[in-house]
């Protein structure tokens, strides 16, 4: 364990679940700090300066309806705003990873039973190439700035980027679609899950869009139409 790892805080209160994401955190370089109720997240919170935040929404194991998580994401608000986090869950709806992500600053809302490794560290990677200092002087530059003002940079934006979001959950396809957009001169956002692409969604303004209408990771895999739900 070197000084300059960075460190993680894990909010989880399945064992199993625990050693899972802690050796992936781990296997990806980061330090990680556990624990598996509200309250002592809160803590941790207040005391360590976290730059990743794994946060499970039920937090008491007999009790399925239990929302702690979102009660640590709304700390993490309050007491970390340069931390990314990631909501996990296992009783997961449409509407819960919508308000996790636009209500409570989310990254992205995974569902525990489509869980994957690789999709897993490819969001922490991404979640980690954005320094916390930019993050904070653009953070104050939109309080400081006028509604006016913020239009007229999303136009001069939109005049000089072409920014396309690619959503979809093969591999293949994804560096396929992704080639022929830089190819058109395309800058490419990527996405394989319906959260993380409301995530981007939310935080970028696109000239195209190309989704594939059934991803793995569906919030309700019975009825998969999340590619046609962010279109």
């Amino acid at each position: 364990m070197t000084r300059n790892q960075l460190v993680t805080l894990l909010v989880e209160d399945d064992p199993s679940w625990q050693g899972i994401l802690t050796e992936i955190l781990n296997d990806n370089g980061l330090r990680v700090d556990c624990t598996d109720n509200l309250q002592a997240a809160i803590e941790m919170l207040r005391a360590t300066s976290y730059r990743l935040a794994i946060v499970d929404l039920s937090l008491a194991e007999k009790n399925h309806h239990n929302q702690d998580g979102l009660q640590v994401l709304d700390a993490i608000q309050r007491f970390a705003p340069g931390c990314k986090s990631i909501l996990l869950t296992g009783h997961a709806s449409v509407e819960l990873a919508v308000a996790a992500i636009q209500e409570y600053g989310a990254l992205t809302c995974l569902q525990k039973e489509n869980f994957r490794r690789a999709e897993f560290k490819e969001i922490i990677i991404k979640a980690l190439a954005t320094p916390i200092s930019t993050e904070t002087e653009t953070a104050n530059a939109n309080i400081q700035t006028s509604p006016t003002a913020i239009g007229q940079q999303i136009s001069h934006q939109s005049l000089s980027t072409k920014l396309a979001l690619v959503v979809e959950d093969d591999a293949g396809w994804r560096s396929l679609l992704t080639e022929l957009l830089n190819d058109t001169g395309y800058q490419v956002n990527v996405s394989s899950s319906y959260g993380e692409a409301l995530g981007l969604l939310q935080r970028e303004h696109y000239t195209l869009a190309v989704a594939d209408i059934s991803l793995a990771s569906s919030l309700e895999p019975d009825r998969n139409q999340d590619g046609y739900r962010l279109l």
